[in-house]
Order: structure tokens, then sequence, then C-alpha cells
């Protein structure tokens, strides 16, 4: 009989400082893969999605130059009904950025769908430090939800009572706005006054464009999607603007995730786990950064952006990468995962990786 960890043990290992597997170890999934692509006329909207999922199918090498992928290329899902996440990249990457994180959610039985985000991108950042960096990124995870809901193929297998979403960065502060939290502009007052002018949101560029951000709150809709029941946000950027009065109708479960950039970067996001209505379940990443945590760029865009992909050694990237997979697959597993969906099976962290402050 399939047993499931109910979410009491999730935050009993995170009281603990105990690794929790969040299933029994079992066969895992193949990764099946497809990409979608649609063009929104009346809002001129292009989307590009990448969806990985449960598949029979073996996996292969794919070539989507310069990345290489393995999963199995438009293979049929397996039978059932999968949780879905959504996974949102940070400004710096693209829907391929975290393919071989998206693989493994797929193997542990989710449907994983990454857009890149028009407007906040690696090649087009027109968007960043205004609000359709955050407004735009919502509109782009909803339209993907919607679009994957009306799939022939993949539409049969959602369980869209059980979606998550995953951001990083920007995406993490999309990823807390779809689940109820806001935007609160009192935090912003006097942020670049208190000793923080070197930050990058207090440049005289970036602070004249959150400004304009600024002038656009309160918002007058609320970003909130009441599908999405659980949110790994990672590095949330807006730590300033995510007060306890933006996040106390943050209603889904939330796993805030904090890197070492956060720790050791004056960031506002070590602050955010006391605002939240109910404790969030917290992580500490160290040595991971925004490259760090996406997959090992291919030769091409490592020579164009050598900052990024080589922003740590090839073993700490490994590690962070264990570290980030036990973490996602045991929250949403917990969070997502109900009696009636296929066995998974999940990575367990690493020992000490949970903490509570």
């Amino acid at each position: 009989m399939k047993r499931i960890v109910p979410l009491f043990c999730l935050f009993f290992c995170l009281l603990c400082g105990i690794p929790c597997a969040a299933a029994p170890a079992g066969k895992l999934h193949n990764a099946g893969f497809r990409t979608i692509g649609i063009w929104q006329q009346e809002q001129q909207l292009r989307l590009d999605i990448n969806v990985w999922y449960p598949t029979a199918r073996r996996p292969a090498d794919l070539n989507y130059s310069p990345w290489t992928l393995h999963a199995a290329r438009n293979a049929p899902p397996r039978e059932g009904r999968f949780p879905v996440i959504l996974l949102s990249h940070a400004t710096a990457g693209t829907r391929f950025s975290y393919h071989e994180l998206a693989a493994w959610l797929a193997r542990n039985g989710f449907v994983v769908a990454a857009p890149t985000h028009p407007g906040d991108n690696m090649d087009d950042m027109h968007a960043l430090y205004t609000l359709e960096q955050l407004s735009g990124r919502v509109h782009h995870l909803r339209t993907t939800l919607d679009i994957l809901a009306g799939d022939a193929q993949l539409g049969p297998v959602l369980d869209l009572d059980r979606v998550g979403v995953a951001g990083f960065q920007a995406g993490a502060t999309a990823a807390l706005l779809m689940g109820g939290a806001g935007l609160d502009a009192a935090g912003w007052q006097r942020y670049c006054t208190d000793g923080k002018r070197d930050e990058h949101y207090c440049s005289r560029w970036a602070e004249q464009r959150i400004s304009g951000l600024i002038a656009s709150l309160p918002l007058r809709t609320p970003l909130e999607d009441a599908r999405v029941k659980a949110v790994a946000a990672i590095s949330p950027m807006y730590g300033m603007l995510l007060t306890a009065k933006a996040l106390r109708s943050c209603t889904a479960g939330v796993l805030l995730v904090e890197t070492e950039e956060d720790l050791h970067g004056g960031s506002a996001n070590t602050l955010l786990t006391d605002r939240f209505p109910r404790p969030p379940a917290l992580a500490r990443l160290p040595q991971a950064n925004e490259g760090g945590l996406m997959s090992a760029c291919p030769r091409a865009l490592a020579e164009e952006l050598p900052e990024l992909c080589h922003s740590v050694t090839p073993e700490q990237r490994l590690r962070l990468h264990h570290q980030l997979r036990g973490l996602l697959v045991s929250f949403f597993t917990t969070t997502l995962t109900s009696a009636s969906a296929p066995h998974e099976a999940v990575l367990p962290p690493e020992p000490a990786l949970f903490s509570r402050h």
C-alpha cells in the first residue's frame, strides 16, 4: 500500500533539523518532454513553453542548441493524474535553464511547465525593476497553466487541484503573488537611505524604475491564482516590498529558500520568514547563487556569460542541485500529493539541510 508522508512530518523534520523524505523510495518514471509555442494576437504575447512529464518511454539526448536535454521527446504521458508545477526562471534564465531539475521532478511524478518570460529573460530584460516584471510573469504562468489544461494529450493527466509554483528571484516573487501575497509600498520608503546605497536596487537607474513600480501600488487587481496550493520561492526579489501586511493574505503552503547571496548580500529576504501569517518552511543553500542553481551552461553560453556560468565549481553545482532537488520533491510531494497519485520516489536531501532561522 502506498504511503504518503503527511504535512506535519515535513515540519517536524524542519524543526528538528532532520532530512525528511517525501515518499518511500521506489521506481522513478522516465521524463517525457514537449515544447509548446503560442501567440496571443490580442495581447501581442508570444510564449514558448517547455513541458516535462512522467512517461514510460526511454529517454535520449535531445539537441536544442545550445542546450542538450535528456528526455523522451513527444512521448505519451503515463496514465493517471499528476500534480503540476509551474517553473519560473530567474531574470538571467530561460525555459531551458533548469532542465535537469525539471526532468527530475517529472521523474518523481510531476508535470512541470517552464515558459521563457518575455521581457525578463537572458536575451531581453526590458521589464527589469518594473511592475511588468512581476505582473507579466504571473500572466505568463497563468496562461501556461490554461494552455496545459486545454492540451489534448497532457490535459487529461493533470490534477488541477494540485498546482504548485517554483520560482527563482523575480520568479519567486511572482510565485508568492500567485499564492496570495501582495506588494506593500511602505517597505520602499526609506530602503535606499538606510545604508544600502550600494545594493543593486539602489542605483539611480534601478531606483527610478522601482519608484515607478511603487507608484502603481496598491494593485487594483490582486495577482492571486486560487489554483495555486504550494509555492517554493528561491531567493525572491523585492524583499522590502513583501512586508507582513503584503504577506498576510498568502494562503498557499510556502517553502522559502535562501541562498548565500541572501545571507551575506544585505538582502531583505533573510527577514521574510517572520512576516508570513503561517511560518513557512525555511531552508538555506550555502554557496548557492543565481548561476549555481541553473543547469551547467553549454560551452557556447559559458563563453558568452562566464561570470554566470562559472559562478560555482562543478562539484559545488552537483551538491547544490542534489540539495535543491531533495528540497523541492519533498516539499511538493508533501503539499500536493494525494493518496490517489501514482507512486513517487524522492532523492533525499543531505543532512543538516533544513533550518528555522
